[in-house]
This record gives C-alpha cells, sequence and structure tokens, in this order.
C-alpha cells in the first residue's frame, strides 16, 4: 500500500536544441545570395544598356590597324576604302574616341543589311581578348 502523503517527483523539462533556427538561418542565407546574383546579373554596365537598345546589325568585328590603349566610345570621323561585293565589303572606318585617341579599324559587312559607318555615328569600340580584335557597336547615328 501506497503512503497518503508520500511526494511524486516532479517531471524535470529536458531542453532540447531548436533545429529549424539554424536550418532557416542557411534557408534564409541562401536565398537572399541567390536573389543578389540575379539582381547584379540582370543589372547592365552603363553601355549594354545603349547596346541592349540597339539591333543586332549595329554590330561589327574589325581588326585594329594600330593598338589602342582602352575601350569606350568614339565618334566615326571617316569610313573609308570600301570595297568588295554588296554581300562582304571591307571598308576601313576612322574613329576620335572620347578620350582624344584615333583608332582606325577595318571590318567586312553584309551592305546588303547592315550599312556602313557614317561620318558622326556615336560608337562603342570594345578590345576583345586578341588585342588587334574590336567589337564596334553602333549607339547611335551621326549625333
Amino acid at each position: 500500500m501506497a503512503r497518503k502523503n508520500a511526494r511524486v517527483p516532479k517531471t524535470q523539462k529536458v531542453k532540447t536544441a531548436n533545429k529549424s533556427k539554424p536550418l532557416l538561418f542557411i534557408l534564409f542565407s541562401v536565398s537572399a545570395i541567390l536573389i543578389m546574383i540575379i539582381i547584379f546579373s540582370l543589372n547592365p554596365k552603363v553601355e549594354d544598356k545603349h547596346i541592349s537598345s540597339i539591333q543586332k546589325n549595329d554590330e561589327f568585328y574589325g581588326r585594329l590597324l594600330k593598338d589602342i590603349k582602352n575601350s569606350g566610345m568614339g565618334t566615326v570621323k571617316a569610313d573609308l576604302d570600301c570595297k568588295g561585293p554588296p554581300t562582304s565589303i571591307t571598308c576601313r572606318a576612322v574613329v576620335q574616341m572620347d578620350s582624344g585617341e584615333i583608332v582606325e579599324f577595318k571590318y567586312t559587312h553584309d551592305m546588303t543589311s547592315q550599312p556602313c559607318l557614317s561620318l558622326g555615328d556615336r560608337v562603342l569600340i570594345e578590345m576583345l581578348k586578341s588585342n588587334s580584335t574590336v567589337r564596334v557597336v553602333r549607339l547611335s547615328e551621326k549625333n
């Protein structure tokens, strides 16, 4: 027979680690990083904003006739010596960069779908991996 006044031991609460907090923190951190990567990859450079608004046929690839120091913006001063059939005409362009540097390059294009560069056209000149090759993008005509 059990005693009436016997004390029953209290059950102790055992503290357990809250495993969901670290998991939520990791999930939140990874989500934040992914969102930042997406935002930065969608935020184009200043020149790219101009490029995205132009047509694909305003892009030329050429060979420098003399090395240049930097990529950048410029204005076409001349487009000379255009020779060849209309579907594969080769021209020599002269561009004055905004930095003052004069750039000369030869480029070939299909005249039936892509007109030559013209005096006053604003262009972006970008040096490619090969120091003698450039990508030229016509940003606007005759400013």
